[in-house]
């Protein structure tokens, strides 16, 4: 019983590695060997990277969808306080955000990046993107806290952005 408990378990684990895969970085996150962005899973994974590094886009991306709420962000990284080089490359993502005026917790920063906190986002093209915001209510809250950009949401400190085009896109 415990040898086909152990095989079951073996199976079970084979069948999902997929699904705990690790991503596989390239560079080591400096000025002088970024962490190379080559996909939408890699540059989702910057918040968990680390927000205070350096990146180099290699590829096209399209993140897809982004839907948020009252309490799910409206941007794909946070708090970036790196430097982004997107190397002449694109990014493509649609944001639907839903709130209810009543609600405060969802971060009023929409965006690429909620925040760059003397970050630098540079070299880079949003192409066919678009940001949709509804709220159920016209309260002052929803009319006067919420700051949306493509590449940020909101820039603090002395965070620059160079060399960036918003093309076919709109909010």
């Amino acid at each position: 019983m415990k040898k086909l408990l152990l095989m079951a378990t073996a199976l079970l684990f084979a069948c999902t590695a997929d699904l705990f895969a690790q991503i596989t970085w390239h560079g080591t996150g400096t000025k002088d060997n970024p962490y190379l962005i080559e996909s939408a899973d890699h540059f989702r994974a910057i918040n968990t990277r680390g927000l205070d590094n350096y990146y180099k886009q290699t590829a096209d991306i399209d993140l897809g969808s982004i839907s948020a709420n009252n309490t799910t962000p409206a941007y794909v990284v946070g708090n970036f306080t790196g430097n982004y080089d997107g190397n002449g490359k694109s990014i493509t993502y649609q944001i639907s955000i839903k709130v209810n005026d009543t609600d405060e917790n969802q971060d009023g920063y929409i965006g690429l990046f909620g925040t760059l906190s003397s970050a630098v986002v540079k070299n880079l093209t949003i192409k066919e993107s678009n940001i949709s915001f509804t709220c159920s209510e016209s309260g002052a809250y929803s009319q006067t806290q919420r700051y949306m950009g493509f590449i940020c949401g909101r820039m603090m400190g002395n965070a620059t952005i160079s060399n960036c085009c918003i093309n076919d896109s709109r909010v």
